[in-house]
């Protein structure tokens, strides 16, 4: 099960990739910059997607073993 977070963090890296990607292309320092911070953005939000996906198995994990 996918959670929002990693979608929406995937999402925000493709997003900065392609805006990293034309200030290469335009050597606008701004738009490489905006487009590297969306890239750190993006890699955090699926991080913390994973972190939850991770928590909330965990939890399942631990009340099946208490069974």
């Amino acid at each position: 099960m996918a959670n929002k977070d990693i979608v929406a963090g995937k999402a925000k890296q493709i997003e900065g990739a392609l805006q990293d990607a034309k200030g290469d292309f335009t050597r606008d320092p701004s738009d490489d910059m905006a487009g590297k911070a969306k890239k750190a953005e993006g890699k955090i939000q699926e991080g913390v997607g994973r972190l939850e996906k991770s928590t909330r198995q965990l939890g399942r994990d631990l009340k099946n073993a208490a069974r």
